[in-house]
């Protein structure tokens, strides 16, 4: 790979790598929109907004045209709708093995017969030292 593609593979991920200029994305997902509709759809103030529009812009994902006052803002290439959600796919994936090592630790640690009686016979244990350690401390108070 040569490393013009290299480096623009980098930029590229790095101007990807802010959950604003995400949302932004998806955002404009439904077409153009203005700052202020951002603002609305997203929750966050103008500052923040402009902010990452301005990176999302300069980075080359998006492209503006004007209508009196309103700058509009639209995904210059459609094609990174797809990797979001591919990106959510893999995510996705990630979660359904989470939760199934997580299914197979909870049924390696359900607890035999045996290793309930174990366990019990613990928490008697240590409530007896509680008490024993009450007493003692009692004892040495007086």
């Amino acid at each position: 790979m040569s490393d013009l593609l290299k480096n623009f593979k980098t930029e590229f991920f790095k101007a990807l790598a802010h959950p604003l200029r995400i949302r932004i994305l998806e955002s404009l997902r439904g077409g153009e929109k203005n700052v202020s509709e951002l603002q609305s759809d997203l929750g966050y103030d103008q500052s923040a907004v402009s902010q990452q529009l301005s990176i999302l812009r300069a980075k080359g994902f998006l492209i503006t045209r004007k209508i009196g006052t309103n700058v509009l803002y639209q995904v210059r290439e459609p094609l990174i709708f797809e990797i979001l959600d591919i990106t959510r796919i893999i995510f996705n994936n990630h979660l359904l093995e989470v939760q199934d090592l997580l299914g197979q630790l909870a049924a390696a640690e359900e607890p035999s017969p045996s290793s309930q009686f174990e366990t019990e016979a613990i928490s008697s244990q240590r409530q007896t030292n509680n008490s024993s350690e009450k007493d003692f401390n009692t004892q040495k108070d007086d």
